[in-house]
């Protein structure tokens, strides 16, 4: 490639200090007299909001979460018949509401930055790293609860290789670290765009269940069970701890075991009538009706991994578990930490201080990756 154009610098970013402060004041922002029980996440990961932000493996993920027992099923009913898990949700539902949820985002992938962004400005094929990635996506979600026992199934349509990862971390890039412009992006997987789906189930097991009182509960733990054919064919295992003052449901809040299987996290808002703004008590609003710290621990078997190894469209670079420049690990573990907020208008924040995997790839030296995320809800 004879150059790299330069594209119109955007706004000043602030720091990450600055970042973190503006998802707080979004989460504070005026209340509304709203019950909450379907609200909109807004969820954006980066390694940026850790200390040092190092543009490996995972660099950035945004996605957009809808919630509504209204929504209907449309093709995720088909795929849920024919895994023979439609009737589980029918039987989860009896009684209760459905819950189903609509997801939008986007997710990119890029090797090693290097020593002064040197490997991350080169233009020519990186052979022996991962490779450049990105998907744009859609999911529709479904869970069902009977008791201890929780459900969820997601299927998504997504679209590999399009240019939309290389626009952002170029900006991020030339407005933010303000050092190289990323070169490899032509040798992304799946460049100039190319369709691809998947098909995820989860069962979800409580295991401990402290009650604080009628409304609330201290701690909750849970376990759960994975499985997924698609772009991403793997199966994952997994526990989830909550502690502190919990009014949202146990089974809403997922672990994210794999990187861009956004999000890792999803609740669903129920607000007790004494609790609502509009409700006999006129708590303030400023005081959170729900706060509480979490962690999770995980690990996963892959199969195959389509923004690794390249999906039918011929790729440059790609990765394999035997025989590539940098052989892809069967099994990773992960974890994360975190703490969220609530306030009885219906608004939340959640940060997830950080998350980690294990080297994806068999290489010397070896590397994991962190990165940190925010969840902003918005009330319904």
């Amino acid at each position: 490639m004879s150059g790299v154009r330069r594209r119109a610098q955007g706004p000043p970013f602030v720091s990450r200090a600055a970042a973190h402060a503006f998802a707080v004041c979004i989460a504070l922002a005026p209340p509304t007299a709203a019950t909450a029980q379907w609200p909109t996440s807004v969820l954006v990961e980066q390694d940026v909001f850790l200390e040092k932000a190092e543009d490996k493996d995972y660099t950035m993920g945004v996605a957009f979460d809808y919630a509504n027992s209204g929504l209907g099923g449309g093709i995720l009913d088909v795929f849920d018949q024919f895994f023979l898990l439609h009737g589980v949700h029918e039987r989860h539902d009896e009684g209760g509401t459905p819950y189903r949820a609509f997801l939008w985002g986007h997710t990119a992938f890029a090797p090693l930055k290097g020593e002064n962004g040197a490997t991350l400005a080169r233009t020519d094929p990186i052979y022996d790293d991962r490779p450049y990635a990105s998907m744009l996506f859609a999911s529709m979600r479904r869970s069902s609860v009977r008791g201890a026992n929780a459900l969820t199934t997601e299927v998504t349509l997504g679209v590999l290789g399009l240019p939309i990862g290389e626009w952002t971390q170029t900006w991020i890039h030339e407005n933010v670290s303000n050092d190289v412009t990323p070169g490899g992006w032509q040798w992304q997987i799946s460049d100039g765009g190319e369709p691809t789906a998947a098909y995820r189930a989860t069962y979800l097991r409580r295991v401990v269940d402290v009650a604080r009182d009628a409304t609330s509960d201290w701690l909750d733990l849970a376990g759960a069970l994975e499985g997924s054919v698609g772009y991403y064919t793997m199966a994952a295992t997994g526990a989830r701890l909550r502690l502190g003052i919990l009014r949202s449901p146990w089974w809403a809040w997922h672990r994210s075991p794999i990187p861009s299987r956004l999000p890792g996290v999803i609740q669903l808002e129920w607000i007790p009538e004494e609790l609502r703004l509009d409700g006999p008590a006129g708590p303030k609003w400023w005081v959170p009706m729900e706060a509480y710290v979490f962690g999770t621990l995980g690990g996963t078997l892959w199969g195959y991994n389509a923004l690794m190894q390249g999906q039918f469209k011929e790729s440059e670079v790609t990765q394999d578990f035997y025989g590539s420049p940098a052989p892809m690990n069967r099994g990773e573990y992960s974890y994360q930490y975190g703490l969220t907020l609530r306030w009885p208008s219906g608004w939340g924040v959640t940060w997830i201080r950080e998350t980690y995997h294990s080297p994806l790839l068999r290489r010397d030296p070896e590397r994991g990756h962190e990165w940190g995320t925010w969840v902003v809800l918005i009330p319904g």
